[in-house]
């Protein structure tokens, strides 16, 4: 009998907290030049931010949530480095007219606009899945799901100065018991995908002295 308590008990307590953990993929990171901590970078351009797979055939609700998506990562973007000085943001148009019949690949490209607007360094986004959650904090038939990457050039040299992938489908914490500190410091609940970029936006750039300082 004591033993069947102790049991109810136990369940009780997973049944209450009831919250979520992540999963994220393990990346093999671009590679970062040594002598990137000693160059000085005064102004950033943002470019356009890109949707991965642009050009292969999705559904509409897919298109749909990356579009929103691009629009999120960007918003989010301009809040976190909203204190840093020199940091501008181009539009697809301007970048395109910046292009002109210039040919490269993504990495040519986004240096000469760097180059064409006299910018130190380029920041380049690529999303590759935006998923809103379906329901609500405490009960999701669908929770958010994220991946997107980041680089940022140094356009004088070439230099990849700081680089990054975040890819995360939240998870319930009894997916991840291993994950318990990640799920209190979401309050145990289902966030939505543009808490989520916010996350992986926020750790990926502080890790990169050049967006976090």
């Amino acid at each position: 009998m004591k033993f069947f308590s102790h049991s109810n008990f136990y369940f009780f307590l997973t049944a209450v907290v009831l919250c979520l953990s992540s999963c994220s993929k393990q990346v093999v990171p671009l590679p970062i030049d040594k002598d990137a901590n000693t160059i000085t970078i005064r102004s950033l351009s943002v470019l356009p931010i890109e949707i991965a797979g642009a050009d292969k055939e999705v559904s509409h609700m897919v298109t749909k949530q990356l579009k929103e998506g691009v629009v999120v990562l960007k918003s989010s973007i301009k809040d976190i480095l909203q204190d840093k000085d020199g940091v501008s943001y181009l539009f697809p148009g301007q970048a395109e007219s910046l292009l002109g019949d210039f040919h490269g690949n993504k990495h040519e490209s986004a240096l000469h606009i760097g180059k064409k607007i006299e910018a130190d360094a380029v920041l380049v986004l690529r999303l590759f899945r935006y998923i809103n959650r379906e329901g609500k904090t405490y009960s999701v038939s669908q929770p958010a799901s994220v991946s997107f990457e980041y680089r940022l050039l140094h356009v004088p040299s070439g230099k990849v100065l700081c680089t990054g992938v975040f890819d995360e489908t939240q998870e319930s914490l009894f997916s991840n018991l291993f994950s318990f500190k990640q799920a209190s410091r979401r309050g145990f609940s289902w966030i939505t995908a543009r808490e989520l970029t916010m996350e992986g936006l926020k750790e990926k750039f502080e890790a990169c002295r050049y967006l976090s300082q």
